[in-house]
């Protein structure tokens, strides 16, 4: 809108402005009246002046405050539009963008970016060529593609090394299965089906019991050592007591033989290997995003994005700090996308649900995703969407299955998606709704999804709100020269390098670490930019060291393809204990193994020493959750120096950075210093972190607690 639209004699539409300010519960005074401020004749500069709008007579009624008089003057409200006071609000018109911002509506500062209060447009720096967009376009299928492949075989790996009894308990694996019917290699299916005695539970139905589905594939035979066997084979149907399945004959070194001694009535298990719906699912968006020609330009950075003046906005501030409603505040306002930059502790799920909450209020339908169905539940269950729920002031239905979160299952399950104002889904799922379907998407944890996976509920709504942090772990990529080049980045990221920080605004103020674990991820990480709540600047565990580093030395071991360090795993287990003997419970503990065969190695440990309830796993599980206290153990030690994943120069600070900020009170950092701060032998230093882990060692030193003992005397300090 040009700034000179309407001149001093030309009649403002006031109307509009006064309809704007009644939604504003902040500006009025009482229930009475309402004030709205005079700006200067030619800028937005506000002069401390009012009109007030009030009940004079029981008809609405203008009136011209004098502060300096404290008078009040009558204006006659259907000539308001042609006088001079009425030029005087004209900037407040939706419509209307002053010749420069005015200072109240500057960010409190300026100079971290982020969306200015009156600005409507937002351009890309440098947007996509039509080349480039074909590049793009090339890349992300090229992403999918080979992520499928490699996803096949990361989980063959993890197969071999995991028992059968394991992979049952995770619903992904059936055993005692026999053939039925006619078996030959040259037939393309074949029936398997659990005997009736080893069935035990007769109320076994593995259509509901198990995660195995139609189209998976499949290996059968795991463990088997038969000639022929295992093979692998894709899922055709499933029945309540076994499966048909097509068998990939190929697969099998001698299928004669395996047919042979499946005919012969030889036990036999399948195990999920690969199940091709979610990339199927990632393909099929990709094209249907770059069919849809505003989203296309908008992933490519070639779209002006919208935003509504923020006097439209008015949101329940009460719940949220000074950043939390900035963020708020420019997300309800954006029309097309907006990043908010959640780094750890700071509230990023409360805003988003503020913000959720606020959009049903105006009358819009969202969907609420995250990548894993932990992180939708966490959404859906804030105190402000599920009690607001429960008041009947919204209705929220889930949508999906392996829903872990008992009140979410209970409440929002079986509930009809169509009749919900929120639809909770993973972002695979939201393949199952229509394009545009939603007027909202927001996304949780947004920097965990690849950019296809982003792609599916993107396309299914009219505008996108991500929360994330791309400071910490980037999105599961099974193929490790895609992880080299990231080319698995967020969408989240994409979108800040195209319009810079304009679309976006951090959340600073950090309640949950204490202030020393704190630092060094806010230095290395963060710029420094984040603050301490008083709250938790300064606890700890009974006085303990909030920081400390454990140096040992012992040779890291072979773990079937994963590694291991037994030294480590011993001294993890006897920091565990001191803090079960200073008073936390073992669920406040968490130990981070920063390799699965590290996992296993600590819970042998555990259990050895009698020790139930710590969790134990890898930093990727370890994501978006907290403990009392964390320990983590690195694993690697070698005189090559090679620290593997953890020193990928674009992943291993994420990875560590993870690590660093699950920790509340104590964070107990275990590992040989010299290999994870020294760069392999042979690499050059520029692709490694090691510089990394080398200023962190320092800050161990200066701020914490370093302690370099062999073996595991180290437990007693």
């Amino acid at each position: 809108m040009e700034n000179d639209k309407w001149g001093i004699n030309d009649e403002i539409p006031t109307d509009k402005i006064l309809a704007n300010f009644q939604q504003h519960s902040e500006l009025r005074q009482d229930n009475q009246q309402l004030w709205i401020p005079l700006h200067e004749e030619e800028s937005a500069e506000l002069t401390g002046e009012y009109v007030i709008l009030r009940k004079h007579y029981d008809r609405p009624t203008i009136f011209y405050f004098d502060v300096a008089r404290e008078k009040l003057t009558p204006v006659q409200t259907n000539t308001l539009g042609r006088v001079y006071i009425g030029y005087r609000i004209r900037f407040w018109h939706p419509d209307y963008t002053p010749p420069e911002t005015p200072s109240f509506l500057t960010d409190v500062d300026s100079e971290e970016g982020g969306l200015d209060g009156s600005r409507t447009e937002i351009a890309a720096d440098n947007p996509a060529s039509e080349d480039e967009m074909d590049q793009l376009y090339d890349d992300l299928v090229e992403l999918v593609e080979t992520n499928d492949d490699s996803e096949r075989e990361e989980r063959r790996k993890e197969i071999h090394d995991t028992s059968i009894d394991r992979l049952e308990r995770q619903r992904v694996a059936v055993s005692a299965l026999t053939a039925r019917g006619a078996v030959s290699a040259e037939r393309d299916k074949m029936t398997l089906r659990i005997e009736s005695e080893a069935k035990g539970n007769k109320d076994l139905d593995l259509r509901s019991d198990s995660d195995l589905r139609y189209n998976v594939e499949v290996v059968v035979g795991k463990d088997c050592e038969e000639d022929g066997l295992p093979f692998d084979a894709r899922i055709a149907d499933v029945f309540e007591d076994g499966f048909r399945i097509k068998p990939d004959w190929e697969t099998s070194d001698a299928p004669e033989f395996a047919a042979l001694h499946l005919k012969e009535g030889v036990e036999v298990s399948i195990v999920e290997l690969h199940d091709p719906l979610a990339n199927e699912r990632k393909r099929e968006a990709i094209d249907e995003v770059w069919r849809d020609k505003q989203k296309r330009e908008i992933i490519g950075g070639r779209a002006l994005l919208n935003f509504d003046s923020a006097l439209t906005v008015d949101f329940d501030r009460d719940q949220l700090n000074n950043y939390q409603q900035q963020a708020a505040e420019a997300a309800l306002r954006s029309k097309d996308v907006f990043c908010i930059h959640g780094p750890p502790g700071t509230g990023k799920t409360r805003t988003l649900a503020t913000i959720i909450r606020e959009a049903v209020k105006d009358g819009k339908r969202v969907l609420a995703c995250a990548h894993s169905n932990q992180a939708v539940d966490n959404l859906l269950a804030t105190d402000q969407l599920y009690q607001a729920d429960l008041d009947g002031e919204l209705r929220i239905a889930r949508d999906g299955h392996r829903i872990t979160d008992e009140r979410v299952r209970s409440r929002f399950m079986g509930r009809s998606k169509r009749h919900a104002d929120i639809v909770g889904a993973t972002t695979n799922r939201a393949a199952n709704f229509s394009k545009n379907e939603f007027d909202l998407c927001v996304i949780d944890e947004a920097t965990q999804a690849d950019t296809p996976s982003t792609l599916i509920p993107f396309y299914r709504s009219e505008q996108l709100i991500l929360a994330g942090d791309h400071k910490q772990l980037p999105p599961h990529c099974s193929d490790e020269d895609m992880r080299r080049e990231n080319m698995h980045r967020p969408l989240f990221e994409r979108l800040l390098d195209l319009y810079d920080e304009n679309i976006s605004a951090t959340l600073r103020r950090q309640y949950r670490m204490n202030g020393t674990i704190a630092s060094f991820s806010n230095q290395a990480f963060y710029d420094g930019k984040l603050e301490d709540a008083d709250q938790n600047a300064r606890w700890t565990v009974n006085g303990m060291p909030p920081m400390v580093g454990i140096d040992i030395r012992s040779e890291e071991d072979d773990h079937g393809t994963s590694k291991k360090n037994h030294e480590e795993a011993q001294a993890a287990v006897g920091q565990a204990k001191r803090l079960l003997n200073n008073g936390v419970d073992a669920d406040d503990i968490g130990i981070i193994a920063m390799y699965n065969g590290q996992v296993t190695s600590i819970k042998t440990e555990l259990q050895r020493h009698e020790i139930y309830g710590v969790k134990v796993s890898t930093v990727d599980s370890f994501q978006g959750s907290e403990k009392e206290a964390i320990i983590v153990s690195f694993v690697r030690s070698n005189s090559d120096m090679d620290a593997g994943f953890l020193e990928f120069k674009n992943e291993g600070p994420r990875r560590l950075n993870v690590a660093l900020t699950r920790a509340k009170k104590r964070c107990v950092l275990i590992g040989n210093w010299k290999t994870l701060t020294t760069p392999r032998k042979g690499q050059d230093p520029a692709e490694s972190c090691a510089d990394v882990y080398l200023d962190l060692y320092s800050y161990i030193q200066d701020h914490g607690k370093l302690v370099s003992s062999p073996g595991t005397n180290i437990v007693t300090h």
